[in-house]
């Protein structure tokens, strides 16, 4: 009992830790998506409990953050694992990479890629509810 034990918070330490593609600066990288992107601190705040009002902005807002973080690759295209990871390291919640995938499914092929990961964001708050859990 005690080694399954050991191996779950084992396991959990190296979940909680930064993958070497995510910035060692990411609340750097969001100020600056703020500021080039006019969202107040409020705004930022509210997207960050996971509520999105569709305020200017919002879209290249997240196109932004989630292409200077490492999260989206435009030469890559959607990857549902890199942006579990970055909600996981940006907001402690923990969202099921399947429905992530779904979302994404629905919307990635999009144009141009700010409208389609606006969508994608809309769709993973709208489905959060018994996907997403709040981690320590």
């Amino acid at each position: 009992m005690f080694y399954i034990l050991v191996l779950i918070l084992t396991a959990r330490t190296i979940l909680a830790q930064r993958p070497d593609w995510y910035p060692e600066n990411p609340a750097k990288i969001e100020e600056q998506c703020m500021r080039e992107h006019s969202i107040t601190p409020e705004i930022w705040s509210t997207i960050r409990s996971f509520h999105l009002d569709d305020t200017p902005n919002v879209g290249s807002f997240f196109l932004c953050l989630n292409t200077k973080k490492g999260v989206f690759r435009p030469e890559k295209g959607f990857e549902p694992e890199r942006l579990a990871i970055g909600i996981r390291m940006t907001t402690k919640v923990d969202c099921d990479v399947n429905m992530i995938r779904n979302c994404g499914d629905r919307y990635k092929e999009l144009k141009p890629h700010d409208h389609m990961i606006l969508n994608i964001i809309k769709c993973i708050f709208e489905n959060k509810e018994g996907n997403c859990r709040k981690i320590q």
